[in-house]
């Protein structure tokens, strides 16, 4: 599917979102057969690990030779003193750097307009620049998390793939980013900072400026993001607007510019 799909981009008889899912299910395949090895390398792991339970140790008694169930670099020595351990104890954390995936925390408000495909920005990673990834998946269930604020909060994970592997050569196991999901575009759109919008009388609203007055104006807003949020009608494209506006303003109130 994913070489038919490229054929008809090449041909202009397939979208670029098309294509980008097409790439997100055949790294989705890839990954499960992955998963798929690695569990039966696993497997044969616990066998050998219950034969030298029940079989006579090596060596005369002094060490049992323990194989890794996959291939990959140690991240983490869960045991670092020798001694006796049972079976099952973790000894080392491995993983391979090179096949990472990125987990995000979004509120379930926010994921129901969050596809496979989507495409994602990494920032505040420690570079310069945003790095490139898609959505995934969305995981299937949520959990309720609290707030710095001390509100309950349902939240979903959401993993992130790179749009080709060299992309997040810098990043590794563990590392910190932030990401920007471009879930929509919207062409030509007026946004305004949230900071200025308020609820009156169960709608959105704001105080235009206008002749040195505050002007109540009632909107109708569309997307958010970032800290932007689109407004569809209400204002002009070249409205100035009051950002924070305290208890004190109301329609008509003089303000004063800084």
């Amino acid at each position: 599917d994913l070489q038919r799909t490229r054929e008809l981009e090449k041909r202009g008889a397939a979208t670029e979102r098309e294509g980008e899912v097409a790439r997100t299910e055949a790294r989705r395949q890839r990954s499960e057969v992955v998963g798929a090895e690695q569990a039966v390398e696993r497997a044969d792991a616990r066998i050998e690990a219950a034969r030298a339970v029940l079989g006579p140790p090596e060596e005369g008694g002094r060490a049992v030779a323990v194989e890794a169930p996959v291939s990959g670099q140690v991240l983490r020595v869960m045991r670092e003193s020798e001694g006796p351990v049972e079976v099952g104890t973790p000894l080392l954390e491995i993983g391979d750097p090179r096949r990472l995936e990125v987990v995000l925390d979004v509120l379930t408000t926010q994921a129901v307009e969050i596809d496979p495909g989507d495409k994602v920005e990494l920032v505040q990673w420690g570079g310069e620049g945003a790095l490139d990834g898609a959505v995934e998946r969305v995981d299937p269930s949520a959990v309720t998390k609290v707030s710095a604020l001390g509100v309950e909060e349902q939240r979903v994970d959401v993993i992130v793939a790179p749009a080709e592997a060299e992309d997040w050569e810098p990043l590794s196991d563990g590392y910190h980013v932030e990401a920007r999901i471009i879930a929509r575009v919207v062409e030509e759109a007026l946004f305004v900072p949230t900071t200025a919008l308020f609820r009156r009388d169960g709608r959105w609203a704001l105080f235009v400026v206008e002749d040195g007055r505050a002007e109540l104006r009632e909107v109708e807003v569309g997307a958010t993001s970032g800290g932007q949020a689109q407004i569809t009608s209400g204002l002009g494209g070249r409205e100035r607007v009051l950002v924070y506006p305290s208890d004190k303003v109301s329609d008509g109130t003089r303000v004063t510019e800084e």
